[in-house]
């Protein structure tokens, strides 16, 4: 699958990249947020390009995608081998958590209020899979 963007001079195709997912733990909520690491064009380009990762934000249900464009941030993924298993509390499925994310900045949603006061703003702190709100 692809999607067009239309370029200064010409209509170009960008390949969709399959995302790999990661499962971050929630400690105020109690749950795991299920997230999308797109890491494929880091390991192409040898550390050159930045992984992202799309997270979806409990407070609002908005998707945010670090690093972003505005605020650069330091994303750290390791890879687990074998992967590790992971039962969900509320439904009890057995998932594979194939690496570890760690973000050295702060993160903030940049969505839309629920109660259409603003943005969002629900920051957190990502270490080793396990999201704080700051």
């Amino acid at each position: 699958m692809q999607d067009s963007y239309k370029g200064v001079n010409q209509v170009s195709q960008i390949a969709r990249v399959p995302g790999r997912k990661v499962y971050l733990y929630y400690r105020t909520g109690q749950v795991y947020l299920e997230c999308e690491l797109y890491d494929k064009p880091h390991q192409d380009s040898e550390g050159k390009v930045p992984p992202e990762l799309h997270i979806q934000c409990p407070a609002c249900g908005g998707e945010s995608i670090i690093p972003g464009s505005k605020v650069k941030k330091t994303i750290h993924v390791e890879y687990l081998k074998p992967p590790r298993r992971l039962e969900m509390p509320d439904n009890g499925e057995v998932v594979q958590q194939t690496a570890r994310v760690t973000v050295d900045e702060v993160c903030q949603c940049g969505y839309p209020d629920p109660a259409g006061k603003g943005k969002c703003g629900w920051r957190f702190k990502l270490t080793d899979n396990v999201v704080e709100r700051v």
